[in-house]
């Protein structure tokens, strides 16, 4: 993953999660007076003015409250809350500062946005997997044309060679008036063409 250290503006970076409880802020905004900022910001670039913070709420909120507008960052690529969570897991394990409770929350947080991803990722799955409510391969199961032209369909759909789009082209196709009176091989025809054309 390629990461690379650049100036962002305070305004541009987003916080996802509220990490630990800003205990001792005083004491970082001294520090901060003193040497400026040693360690850079870790962010997450999701478009040109669009960061997601993964590591230093600390030092985010001691340079909001001294009114510093721009920091220097080690910016990635952006990937998903779940892998965001994950890092910052890590960088606590690593640089052992995370308490007790913080470690739970970031491992509860993980937990659940991996849930949520997984969730998103079955619903799009079954989404595409369907035609007309039904699954795809059901849906060809009751298509009201020859066996041969039903197994074509599914022969095809199962090598990838149809996408869900056309499956439902060809349910709009077959659901024409005196579709169903042409004869067999002309239907398996229409399909093929349908198939290569869409």
């Amino acid at each position: 993953m390629n990461s690379y250290c650049n100036e962002v503006l305070l305004h541009d970076i987003s916080l996802e999660h509220q990490m630990r409880s800003q205990v001792d802020i005083e004491t970082l905004v001294e520090s901060i007076q003193l040497t400026g900022i040693v360690t850079p910001l870790i962010v997450e670039k999701a478009s040109e003015h669009d960061y997601i913070l993964i590591d230093g709420h600390r030092r985010y909120e001691a340079l909001q409250l001294l009114g510093i507008t721009s920091v220097q960052c080690l910016i990635y690529p952006i990937t998903s809350a779940g892998n965001r969570l994950l890092r910052q897991l890590l960088l606590g394990l690593n640089s052992k500062s995370l308490t007790k409770n913080t470690m739970i929350q970031l491992i509860v947080n993980w937990l659940d946005a991996a849930q949520e991803e997984k969730d998103a990722q079955l619903k799009r799955l079954y989404l595409t997997n369907k035609v007309k409510g039904k699954p795809s391969d059901q849906w060809i199961r009751n298509l009201n044309v020859h066996q041969d032209l039903k197994n074509f369909l599914i022969h095809n759909y199962r090598e990838n060679k149809i996408e869900v789009e056309t499956l439902q082209v060809v349910a709009t196709v077959s659901a024409l008036p005196g579709f169903r009176e042409l004869d067999n091989r002309v239907k398996l025809k229409v399909v093929e063409i349908l198939v290569n054309e869409f």
